[in-house]
């Protein structure tokens, strides 16, 4: 017995799934009567609070549990037609679960009181069909009506609730509605209060989500942990409705700016006004409202920000008389769709201002942004944002004084220039594109790069700085054009444009400026097309040209040099770059080349694991942590061993193609991700970050993160191999950089596993690469091998030391549980790095260090804390898809043992499945 109507079970995109945090609800919304239980219940929302969903999963949890559903959408022609949402239910039921004769009667009545009757009759009439119904429904409990829209049920239909709701007192029966909270509802209050008053009615609110809330179901909806800028942003613009923040998830999705990245969602920028959100849904409780307060509440998303003066600009532009935009205020704010604010307005969800916005015609947009930016420019009106007037000059376009506006719009983005939260590039967008001064158009071209870089908004970048390349290069200064040829040259790198980058590195397209200017852009364009030694013997070949170059010409060629030197492992051109830029050039200005410079001499030392040289060259050139690159951040904040804003710093840079044009940070931040993963267990995110990373530069980092993998896994003969692959990949490429920590491990492994010559050939080979390097990760890492090969106990206190005066957590933890494992001051230095590990939440490696600390009798402290980052590991490498005899190499014990640890685990936090702890742990529900 079940009723579906054609209208929809939501006007406003809720959610179909059963509705989160809403339990308690949900348990009080789908139970059917009975003894002691009101037959009636009422919930009670805001628009987009969830009232449809909840109303849907109760009638899934009622058809689950053996009830009889019957279903209903009420509609706004309703409320015209007595009785008829009554009539249109009943003639719905299915034909063979009531009597024929019981029903055709039924309906009869129905249509009989529809047509009207005398008010005495007509109570006498209600009674009947009240009878009528429960006539029908006593055969068939237990049955449940969820009616949802319930506001637009027409008054003889709920005229029925109050006798079948006396009769059916007790019965396994119950009518279970959703209602709006606005205006439409109110003809019903009195009825609903009665029933409440009679026991015979439960009202049930449905409140708005808090953020937390919000958190967990942008979560679930997205199948990926949120970052809290994520959630900020959809909180503050849904304000806790589950429609609102699907709506702005879907819009944020559309428009590319909503990213998952390694199991967690990122915002790359804020949208605002340009959010294209899908209003169809959203404003059907605005169309609701009337056709007056439709056409106010559109020009409300644009002029709401003026305050008590958008009155008098809304009036003038519709064309309105004063009263009337006012009652359509009030309109508004009954329908809870606007609130007052000061002796202004807002939207209660600025969301529905957003799409409001979108719903404005062209013309009718950009008139209301002219009648906004008119009354400011004459002093009728003011607004306390300093974003709302570019804005609007941007909005209006030639219904305002072009020059005027350009003027105002380059200064406003130079003061809001380099602000991720505002959009300066849409304002000097519009300057470009419709002020005729050149000078002026070529500035708002130039600005324009830089505001798009900061938005991380690449393909306006390469839109602007290929017009400025091809067709203003001759009005660029000498100081100016490299800079913006590499910008141009760096976005075609990133964006993938390869076809035209490849032109360019081979000569086929021409680059404006001299001689010397073509022969550095065809270096970089190798370069970016994954042959830098190519690009450097381009560099060579004109060293000559490149003497009397541009001052700033020269320096690329630097910054080139020492890059390609270091991936030869010669780091001797590096140390010649940095001691050229020791002094502060005078008069250097915050986005000079020399700062640059300096960035690419900050890249090269933290590549290389230089982080505390890094951190010295910072301070000695003024340079801030926050001027960095992302995977530079990321590298000096695991140096550090802050591995989770490490990891969040990664995460938000891997969203963007951005760091592919930076070969050392890209490689270095991918691989070292890779093992926080890999100490952390989750195995396999960290194969599919070594996937990635295979795409890029330095592909033999990733055969050696592969092989740890591997290691952990109990694959010895295939970790082995990897390292092999490794070391040959590096010789293909001719690359030094990075295999100091390659050749170690393979000596290592070798030597483990009676491949005695080749752990000799591997040390030898690493004491060269250290040789030639001359860093401190590179003598430790001989240090630690020699130690390990050769039993050298000096050398065992020498990488002691040096780790020690290195200071990074990480490096410390590994140096001394792997000296500990081969019997060096084991009482020692087990109990440091087990410490060192907790801090850094590497539940794997504590895992490995207390299996180590068992095995040389020493004690490992906190049994409690033991067992609960035993079960959190475990947790992790079953959502991570280990089978049971991984996940008993991985502990170092049997498949029994894992199946008991799993049984134990499972019943205690309730889970039912691998596949519902997974989700949990994706969704940050769980540990």
């Amino acid at each position: 017995m079940a009723v579906h109507t054609s209208a929809a079970s939501t006007s406003i995109g809720e959610p179909d799934a059963e509705p989160l945090f809403r339990e308690g609800l949900l348990d009080e919304a789908a139970s059917v009567g009975g003894p002691g239980r009101p037959p009636l219940a009422l919930l009670v929302g805001e628009p987009g609070a969830g009232g449809s969903a909840v109303l849907a999963a109760a009638g899934r949890r009622l058809e689950a549990g053996g009830c009889r559903v019957l279903r209903l959408t009420a509609s706004k022609q309703d409320k015209r037609t007595p009785y008829g949402a009554l009539y249109r239910l009943l003639s719905e039921v299915d034909r063979s679960a009531p009597p024929e004769q019981e029903r055709a009667a039924l309906l009869g009545l129905v249509a009989k009181l529809s047509r009207g009757t005398s008010p005495d009759s007509l109570r006498v009439a209600v009674e009947q069909v009240a009878l009528s119904i429960r006539n029908v429904v006593r055969h068939l409990l237990p049955v449940a009506v969820l009616v949802d829209e319930a506001q637009w049920l027409d008054h003889g239909t709920a005229s029925v609730l109050e006798p079948l709701a006396r009769r059916m007192a007790g019965a396994r029966f119950s009518v279970l509605l959703a209602a709006r909270a606005d205006p439409d509802a109110a003809p019903l209050e009195p009825l609903w209060n009665r029933l409440s008053a009679q026991g015979l009615l439960r009202a049930l609110p449905i409140r708005p989500f808090s953020k937390t809330e919000s958190g967990q179901f942008i979560a679930r909806s997205i199948g990926a942990k949120p970052n809290v800028h994520l959630i900020d942003e959809l909180y503050d613009i849904a304000r806790g409705r589950p429609a609102m923040l699907l709506a702005a998830i879907d819009a944020y999705r559309r428009a590319g700016a909503l990213v998952v990245v390694d199991q967690n969602a990122y915002l790359l920028r804020k949208l605002g006004p340009e959010l294209p959100v899908d209003g169809s849904a959203l404003l059907a409780p605005v169309r609701e409202a009337g056709d007056a307060a439709w056409s106010v509440a559109k020009a409300m998303s644009l002029l709401a920000p003026l305050g008590p003066h958008a009155v008098d600009v809304l009036a003038a532009a519709l064309g309105l008389a004063e009263r009337e935009v006012r009652e359509s205020l009030d309109a508004l704010v009954q329908h809870r769709l606007l609130a007052p604010d000061g002796a202004g307005w807002r939207f209660r969800v600025p969301l529905l201002g957003t799409a409001l916005a979108r719903a404005l015609g062209p013309y009718e947009h950009r008139k209301l942004a002219a009648a906004a930016v008119t009354a400011i420019w004459a002093g009728a009106a003011e607004v306390a944002d300093p974003a709302y007037l570019p804005d609007r000059m941007a909005d209006a376009g030639t219904l305002v004084d072009a020059r005027r506006a350009g003027e105002e719009l380059m200064a406003h983005a130079g003061n809001r220039l380099m602000d991720p939260n505002v959009d300066a590039s849409r304002w000097l967008r519009a300057v470009v594109e419709r002020v005729d001064d050149p000078v002026l158009r070529i500035e708002a071209l130039r600005r324009h790069v830089t505001a798009c870089l900061v938005r991380n908004d690449l393909p306006e970048v390469l839109r602007s700085s290929r017009v400025l390349v091809r067709h203003h290069a001759g009005e660029l200064s000498p100081q100016i054009l490299p800079g913006t040829v590499l910008a141009y040259l760096m976005v075609l790198a990133a964006t993938e444009e390869r076809g035209e980058l490849r032109r360019i590195a081979q000569g086929e397209q021409v680059v404006p400026g001299g001689a010397a200017q073509r022969i550095v852009a065809r270096a970089f364009a190798t370069g970016w097309l994954g042959d830098w030694l190519g690009g450097q013997r381009l560099l060579d070949e004109h060293a000559t040209e490149l003497l009397a170059a541009e001052p700033v010409l020269v320096q690329q060629v630097d910054i080139y040099r020492a890059g390609a030197a270091v991936m030869r492992g010669d780091v001797a051109e590096l140390r010649r770059f940095g001691a050229s830029l020791a002094e502060v050039p005078r008069g250097a200005e915050p986005h000079s080349q020399w700062v640059e410079a300096i960035r690419h001499h900050v890249d090269l030392l933290l590549a290389l694991g230089e982080a505390r040289e890094a951190r010295q060259v910072m301070d000695r050139s003024g340079l801030a942590e926050d001027r960095l690159v992302l995977p530079d951040r990321f590298l000096l904040h695991h140096a550090r061993g802050e591995w989770n804003s490490a990891m969040d710093i990664a995460r938000r840079c891997m969203s963007s193609p951005v760091h592919a044009v930076r070969p050392f940070a890209w490689a270095t931040m991918h691989a070292l991700a890779a093992q926080v993963h890999i100490d952390s267990g989750m195995l396999s995110r960290a194969r599919r970050l070594v996937e990635i990373g295979k795409d890029g530069p330095f592909d033999h980092l990733f055969h050696f993160t592969e092989s740890l993998v591997s290691h952990v896994l109990g694959e010895l003969h295939q970790s082995h191999e990897r390292l092999r692959t490794a070391v040959r990949r590096a010789d293909e490429a001719g690359f030094t950089f990075g295999t100091d920590v390659v050749l170690a491990e393979l000596a290592h492994r070798a030597h483990t596993s009676g491949s005695f010559d080749e752990a000799a050939g591997a040390l030898r080979r690493l004491e060269e690469v250290t040789a030639r390097l001359g860093t401190g990760r590179a003598e430790l890492a001989l240090l630690l091998t020699r130690a390990r090969l050769e039993s050298d106990e000096a050398a065992a206190g020498a990488a002691v030391e040096l780790a020690r005066e290195r200071g990074e957590p990480y490096e410390m933890a590994v140096t001394f549980s792997k000296l500990a494992a081969g019997g060096h001051r084991p009482a020692e230095l087990l109990p440091e790095a087990y410490r060192l590990a907790g801090g850094l939440d590497a539940l794997l490696l504590r895992a490995r260090l207390r299996h180590v600390m068992r095995q040389n009798g020493v004690p490992v402290p906190d049994r409690s804390a033991t067992t609960s980052e035993n079960e959190r590991l475990l947790a992790v490498l079953v959502a991570e898809g280990l089978s049971n005899r991984q996940l008993a190499t991985v502990f170092a014990t049997t498949e029994k043992s894992v199946e008991g640890r799993l049984t134990r685990m499972f019943a205690r936090i309730g889970y039912r499945s691998r596949v519902e702890l997974a989700a949990a742990m994706l969704t940050g529900d769980f540990g």
